[in-house]
């Protein structure tokens, strides 16, 4: 992979998540997973190949994925976005549909994330309370980048502290005592902070 892309060292954890989107019945998951591969680079290939003479793989995975490693070093990416972008993209696509394995996979990959995703996370979650199990991925996803926030994220979270989903509340009163709110949590009166600040006073 080139300098752009990510580290060979996580690259088990970023391929699993970019190959479960393959198999998922979703046109927009499996256009970037799919785009991700093609765009990582020509030493991506042996583990296609593995993956695609797995016994347990189905026929359709397989064809994509032979598919995707014949169209390595074939094309370029038209639009000029880096395999790492691609990649970026793609996980934070597989933290939509609600399917558990997908989710799980893609927030053990948010860990090797930018820091500076962070505030695309907090308001892609605000702008999608009426979906709150979404809502909440996007927040644990946030939680596990070790980051600086500002003002106007900090408002972002008092306001998903407050949503009626028990997991978006508790998350976002998680993000906002990491970066040191406390104190204004409480003088606030949330109704999840009674319960949740013990809890999360040192959060696993």
């Amino acid at each position: 992979m080139d300098s752009s892309s990510p580290s060979i060292e996580v690259d088990n954890v970023l391929l699993a998540v970019l190959i479960d989107g393959l198999q998922i019945t979703d046109q927009q998951l499996n256009e970037k997973c799919l785009a991700a591969i093609i765009a990582w680079g020509p030493e991506i290939v042996p583990k296609l190949l593995e993956a695609a003479d797995k016994p347990t793989t189905g026929r359709l995975l397989r064809r994509d994925l032979l598919h995707a490693k014949d169209q390595i070093g074939r094309r370029l990416c038209a639009s000029g976005v880096s395999a790492a972008a691609l990649i970026v993209e793609a996980i934070l696509e597989a933290l939509r549909p609600d399917i558990e394995h997908l989710n799980e996979k893609a927030l053990a990959a948010a860990n090797w994330l930018p820091v500076s995703l962070f505030d695309r996370l907090i308001n892609t979650a605000t702008k999608n309370q009426n979906q709150p199990k979404y809502c909440a991925r996007l927040l644990r996803a946030a939680y596990q980048l070790v980051t600086r926030t500002n003002e106007t994220r900090h408002n972002d979270l008092f306001v998903l502290a407050s949503h009626l989903d028990h997991e978006v509340a508790n998350t976002a009163v998680r993000l906002l005592m990491k970066f040191g709110m406390s104190r204004l949590l409480r003088m606030r009166r949330y109704v999840t902070v009674a319960h949740a600040i013990p809890d999360y006073a040192s959060p696993s």
